[in-house]
Parts: C-alpha cells; structure tokens; sequence
C-alpha cells in the first residue's frame, strides 16, 4: 500500500466481482468439392449489440486454400481473437 500507514481505510463499496467467463465457438466451413474462386466470410454482429455490433468480411481466401489460411484470414478481423 502507498502512503503512510494508518492513513487508508478500506470502504466497501459492494460485493466481489464476478465475471462471465468467455464462451468460445468452434465452427465448422464445408466447401464444395467442386467451387472455384475465393471465399469471403460475413460476422454480422448487428444483432447481438444493435449500439455497438457491425457486419465484418475476413479477408477473401482461394477456396482451395489450408485450414491455416481460413484462420489467418479470420483473426485478421477486428471482433475475432
């Protein structure tokens, strides 16, 4: 504690804090075997937080591309960890 001792008193200013844990999501993307082009992905969070939430685009992807890719292309959005 900083200062001199005896010159802070604790003041309870409510219960402990509690936290909401963070819920991941594992999703799953099936391509057809027989699609061409690039893949661009839509997180539309509008409707989760109607103040806050946007509609995001990963970055497009060949649809040929890794698992390694896909993820790449995904944290490289703002709302993706």
């Amino acid at each position: 504690m900083n200062g001199a001792a005896g010159t802070h008193e604790w003041i309870q200013d409510g219960p402990i804090a509690s936290y909401n844990a963070r819920v991941l999501a594992i999703q799953h993307v099936d391509i057809s075997h027989d699609a061409t082009g690039n893949l661009t992905l839509a997180l539309d969070m509008t409707s989760y937080d109607r103040a806050t939430g946007r509609l995001e685009y990963s970055t497009p992807i060949g649809v040929s591309g890794s698992a390694l890719e896909l993820q790449a292309s995904l944290e490289d959005m703002d709302s993706v960890e």
